[in-house]
C-alpha cells in the first residue's frame, strides 16, 4: 500500500509539473518493502501479559539503514521514548544498554505498546501489542509481607542502606545495572554495595550502596512507633552539589533529603532532611535517587524531631567548638577589620573546613589546606594582599571575635567574583545572624565591595563564623565590621592616581539611558566593564583579543548590505530559502544514496544561509567594538545593516521559518543578530522607532519558533533561538518556556554518561555531539543573564557538567573517539569550553580549550568568545 501511495504522489508531481510548464528534479524512489524498517515483535512483555515493577523491553527489528525506533505507550497516561541505537530498548541509554522502565510511574489499567522504526526519510512500520499494568497486586502483596515481623526495621531508629527488603528487583530494589559493581558479598543481587569508612577510622568495615544513577530506589519494611513529624539523617559521601534522594511511604513521597558535598565518594558527611510527617503502623518505606549522581549513602537515622541529632553512625560529625574562644592577642576587635586569612588556629573543623588537601594558591603564610593566594585587592597593580579562594560546597573560616556591645552592625567584604550568585552566611557561636550577597565584579581578580543589611550582634567573646552559602569561583580578602550607620567606605582605599585608559577610548556619552548599562543576551554591564579594564590594563592576552575583535569590525564597516531579497527564491522573493546541505547527490555525480550525511553538496542553493550568516556576524563584531570602544561609527554600521536585512519595506526578511532547513540555519545565525543589536541599543545611531520595529520583527520572528520543536541539535539550537530573541525582546513569558523546555528535553538529549545521545549515529558524531553541546551551553548563558540557573540543573542524574565532563577528553584528544568522525573537529566546535570554565572553573576545561590554541571563536553565534567569556 507504502509503494501505491508512493506511484499516485509521483504521477501527481509529474503532471502538476507539465502543467505549470517548469523544469524539475524527478523524485526517485528505490526503495522496495524489505527495504522499509519495521517492527516485527517485543522481548520482555507479549500482547496481552500483566507486567508490574520494572522491566526491560525490546523491540526487534527488520530492515536496514534504520535510523532510529520510536516507542509510545497510551491508555490512561502516555508515555515515550526515541532509541537511536540497536539493540532498541525502550528506555535503554542509546548505546545498546536496557536501563529499564519503571511501569509504576503509571496507574494500573490496560495499555497499548507501539514501536515504528524508521530511517533517515522517517519512512517505516509500527507493530502494536496490549498490556495491563497491576502494581497494586504487587503492592497488595508487600502490605501482607509486612505483617511479619521478622526483617521489620523500628521507627525511630536506624537503617542500614544495605538492609532492603527481599524480594528482588521490583520489590526489594531498583537497580538499571546487572550484577554488584562493588566489592561485598553480603547480598546476591545487582544492587551495588562496596565496603567503605563511613565512620573515618580508616578501616573499610562498613557497607555502603554507591553507583546510584536514573530513579533508582531500595525498599524497606518498617513499623513506625506512632504518627508524628520526624527527620531523616542521611549518612552519605558526594563530591556533587546537585545529589537528592526523596523518601516515600507505601509509595507515596513524604520529604527529600540534599546530600551535603563532602567533596568526594568516599568522604561522609550527615545531611538532614526537613521535619516529615510519617503514620504509625507497618509501611513500606522506600529511598529514590531523585537528584545526581556519583554518591554512596552508609545509614539513615529517622528520629522524632526535637529528639536531638546524632549521626546515623558511631562517630559524631566533627564541630568547630561552641564554648567563647580565650580573650587573647589573637582576638579580633569588633567594630573592627578582619583580614580573611587570619582565622583562627586549630586545623580543619576547628579554625576552617575546607574539602580539598593542600593550599591551592601560591602563598606560604599557613601551612594548612585553606586556599591563600596573592591578590591585587587595592587595585595598585601589585599582588601584594592575601586571599582566600577555590571556595567549594559549605566551607568556612572561623574567627576569635570581641564584640564591643550589643547592637547592629554591617558587614562590609572585600571580594571577587564573576557569578551573581556568590552568598556568605555569617554565623555567631553556631547561629546563623546574616548573611551579604557578593557583587559580580567581572572575574576573581577584580574586587568590589559588598554590604550586608545590619546583624545584630552580642557583646561579648564570641567564635564568629564565615560560611559559603551558595554559587562558587570566588575571592575573598577582609572584612570590615562597622556599627549600622558609621558610614558604608571601602575596606581599602580606592586607587586615586589610577592611569588614563589608552587602548580602549572611553565610551561616548549620548546623553540617552541604553540598553548597553543591562545588555542582557551573552554579556551584562559588569562583564563589559571587566573586559574593558583588562584591555586597558594590558592583563595577559587581552590586548591582543581585543585588537583581533577590532579588526573584525573594521571589515565590517565595508561589509554588506545583506538581503534575502537579492538571492530570489522559489517561495517570495521576502521569504529565506535554502536548499538541503547535504542532500541533491545525484546532480552531481548521479550516485546514489541521494543524501549523504555530513558532505556538502557544492551545487545545492545557499545563498540566504550565506547571507544570514553574515549579516549575523557584522552586526554582532561591531556590536562589540561599539560596547568596548564607545566608538559611535560601530554602531551606526550595526544599525544600518539591521535596518536593511529587517526593517526596511523593499529589502527586509519576512521573520518566519519557511521550510525544514531553515530551522537550524537561521537558528545558528540569528541570535549572533540579536546579540549585536542588544548591545548598540544605547547608541545614538540607532532611533527609537526603528529599534521599535526592529523589536516587533524579533518578537514575530520568535513566535514563530515557538510554532514548531525538532529532534536532536535542531531542538537545541531552536532554544537559543528563541532565548537570545527574547533576551533581546526582554520577553519573561519567552525566556520561561525556553527554561522548561531546556529542562524536559535534558534528559532526552544527554544519556547516563553524558553523551549527546542523538548525534552518536551521524558521520561526523564528535562535531554534532560538541555542536548540541554547545547550545545547551549558550542557552545555559543567556538564561544566567537572566536570572535561572541552566548550568546547575539536574534531571534523572543527566545535567549539563555531566556532558561537558563526558566530551571534554575528546576535546582535548579527538583520536580518542571511537565513533565516526569523518573529518576533523575544528576550534569553533569546542570554543562554548571557555563559558563553561568561567562558570564551573573545572582545570580540565582549560586545558581542553588551551589545547584549540587560544582566543577561540564561536563563529555561529557570539564570536570571540575568550575575549567576552574567557577567565
Amino acid at each position: 500500500m507504502q509503494n501505491i501511495h508512493r506511484i499516485v504522489r509521483l504521477l501527481t508531481f509529474i503532471l502538476v509539473s507539465a502543467m505549470l510548464g517548469q523544469v524539475i528534479l524527478y523524485y526517485t524512489d528505490t526503495s522496495s518493502a524489505a527495504d522499509i524498517p519495521s517492527v516485527s515483535t517485543f522481548n520482555g512483555v507479549t500482547d496481552g501479559q500483566t507486567i508490574q515493577g520494572t522491566v526491560g523491553i525490546e523491540a526487534i527489528t527488520n530492515g536496514e539503514n534504520i535510523d532510529k525506533v520510536e516507542f509510545m505507550v497510551s491508555g490512561p497516561e502516555e508515555v515515550t521514548h526515541t532509541e537511536h541505537h540497536a539493540p532498541y530498548f525502550f528506555f535503554g541509554d542509546s548505546n545498546g544498554t536496557p536501563k529499564g522502565w519503571n511501569t509504576a510511574e503509571l496507574p494500573d489499567g490496560e495499555y497499548k505498546l507501539s514501536a515504528r522504526a524508521v530511517n533517515e526519510q522517517g519512512v517505516g512500520e509500527e507493530y502494536s501489542i496490549a498490556f495491563r499494568i497491576a502494581n497494586s497486586e504487587a503492592t497488595l502483596d508487600a502490605a501482607s509481607a509486612l505483617n511479619e515481623e521478622e526483617d521489620t526495621l523500628q521507627i525511630p531508629g536506624y537503617i542500614q542502606a544495605e538492609d532492603y527488603r527481599d524480594g528482588g528487583q521490583g520489590q526489594g530494589y531498583n537497580d538499571k545495572s546487572s550484577g554488584n559493581n562493588g566489592d561485598s558479598n553480603y547480598r546476591n543481587d545487582d544492587v551495588d554495595i562496596r565496603g567503605c569508612d563511613a565512620d573515618g577510622d580508616g578501616n573499610k568495615d562498613e557497607r555502603c550502596v554507591g553507583w546510584w544513577e536514573g530513579d533508582e530506589w531500595l525498599a524497606y519494611r518498617v513499623n513506625i512507633e506512632s504518627s508524628g513529624q520526624y527527620v531523616f539523617q542521611v549518612r552519605g559521601a558526594t563530591g556533587r552539589d546537585d545529589v537528592k534522594l526523596q523518601f516515600r511511604i507505601d509509595d507515596d513521597e513524604v520529604g527529600t533529603v540534599n546530600l551535603r558535598n563532602s567533596g568526594d565518594a568516599s568522604a561522609f558527611a550527615v545531611s538532614k532532611s526537613d521535619p516529615v510527617q510519617l503514620p504509625e503502623g507497618r509501611h513500606t518505606l522506600k529511598m529514590k535517587q531523585a537528584g545526581g549522581h556519583s554518591f554512596d549513602v552508609d545509614a539513615i537515622k529517622v528520629e522524632r524531631t526535637g529528639d536531638g541529632g546524632s549521626n546515623p553512625t558511631a562517630t559524631p560529625e566533627p564541630q568547630p567548638t561552641q564554648t567563647p574562644p580565650p580573650d587573647n592577642g589573637d582576638t579580633i576587635a569588633l567594630p573592627g577589620t578582619i583580614e580573611v586569612e587570619d582565622y583562627r588556629d586549630g586545623g580543619q573543623d576547628n579554625g576552617y573546613y575546607d574539602k580539598s588537601s593542600g593550599n591551592k594558591g601560591d602563598s606560604n603564610y599557613r601551612n594548612d589546606d585553606v586556599d591563600i593566594r596573592g591578590c591585587d585587592a587595592d587595585g595598585d597593580g601589585n599582588k601584594d594582599e592575601r586571599c582566600v579562594g577555590w571556595w567549594e560546597g559549605d566551607e568556612w573560616l572561623a574567627y576569635n571575635v570581641r564584640i564591643e556591645s550589643n547592637g547592629e552592625y554591617v558587614f562590609r567584604v572585600r571580594g571577587a567574583t564573576e557569578r551573581d550568585d556568590v552568598k556568605l552566611q555569617f554565623r555567631i557561636d553556631g547561629d546563623t545572624v546574616g548573611s551579604v550577597t557578593l557583587e559580580s565584579t567581572g572575574s576573581t581578580s577584580s574586587f568590589a565591595t559588598s554590604e550586608s543589611d545590619p546583624i545584630r550582634l552580642p557583646e561579648g567573646r564570641h567564635t564568629l563564623k564565615v560560611q559559603q552559602a551558595d554559587g562558587h569561583s570566588f575571592d575573598l580578602n577582609l572584612i570590615k565590621v562597622e556599627r549600622a550607620g558609621d558610614g558604608g567606605g571601602e575596606p581599602t582605599p580606592e586607587p586615586t592616581n589610577e592611569p588614563a585608559p589608552t587602548a580602549v577610548p572611553a565610551p561616548t556619552d549620548t546623553g540617552r539611558s541604553g540598553r548597553i548599562d543591562g545588555a542582557n543576551v551573552y554579556l551584562s554591564k559588569q562583564q563589559i566593564e571587566s573586559i574593558r579594564d583588562k584591555v586597558r590594563s594590558g592583563d595577559g592576552p587581552w590586548q591582543g583579543y581585543y585588537d583581533r575583535l577590532i579588526d573584525d569590525a573594521r571589515d565590517a564597516l565595508d561589509a554588506g548590505p545583506y538581503s534575502v531579497t537579492r538571492n530570489g527564491g522559489p517561495d517570495g522573493e521576502h521569504n529565506y530559502f535554502t536548499e538541503l546541505p547535504y542532500c541533491g547527490w545525484k546532480r552531481v555525480d548521479g550516485k546514489e544514496p541521494d543524501c549523504r550525511d555530513g558532505q556538502i553538496n557544492p551545487q545545492a542553493d545557499r545563498a540566504d544561509y550565506e547571507a544570514a550568516i553574515a549579516v549575523s556576524r557584522a552586526v554582532r563584531d561591531l556590536g562589540l567594538a561599539y560596547a568596548l570602544s564607545g566608538e559611535e561609527r560601530y554602531a551606526e554600521r550595526a544599525a544600518y545593516l539591521i535596518r536593511v536585512w529587517a526593517v526596511d519595506e523593499d529589502s527586509r526578511m519576512n521573520p518566519r521559518f519557511t521550510n525544514g532547513q531553515s530551522r537550524i540555519e537561521l537558528s545558528i545565525t540569528m541570535p549572533g543578530l540579536f546579540y549585536g543589536a542588544d548591545l548598540i541599543s544605547g547608541s545614538s545611531s540607532w532611533s527609537s522607532d526603528e529599534q521599535r520595529a526592529f523589536r516587533s520583527w524579533v518578537n514575530e520572528f520568535v513566535d514563530s519558533g515557538k510554532s514548531w520543536t525538532g529532534e536532536n541539535n535542531f531542538e537545541a539550537w531552536r532554544l537559543v533561538f528563541v532565548a537570545s530573541g527574547a533576551a533581546y525582546a526582554d520577553d519573561r513569558g519567552d525566556l520561561e518556556y525556553v527554561y522548561d523546555r531546556f529542562k524536559e528535553i535534558l534528559p532526552e538529549h544527554i544519556g547516563s554518561e553524558g553523551q549527546m545521545v542523538q548525534e552518536l549515529g551521524r558521520t561526523k558524531s564528535l562535531m554534532y555531539s560538541l555542536y548540541s553541546l554547545n547550545a545547551f551551553t549558550q542557552v545555559a548563558e543567556i538564561a544566567r543573564h537572566n536570572g535561572e540557573d541552566l548550568y546547575g540543573y539536574s534531571r534523572n542524574g543527566r545535567s549539563l557538567k555531566l556532558a561537558l565532563d563526558y566530551h571534554v577528553p575528546y576535546v582535548i584528544n579527538p583520536d580518542r573517539w571511537q565513533r565516526q568522525q569523518i573529518s576533523p573537529i575544528e576550534p569553533k566546535d569546542v570554543a562554548h569550553y571557555e563559558m563553561a570554565y568561567r562558570y564551573y572553573g573545572d582545570e580540565d576545561y582549560l586545558q581542553a580549550i588551551n589545547e584549540w590554541d587560544r582566543p577561540l571563536n564561536e563563529t555561529r553565534t557570539m564570536g570571540p568568545v575568550t575575549l567576552t567569556h574567557g577567565r
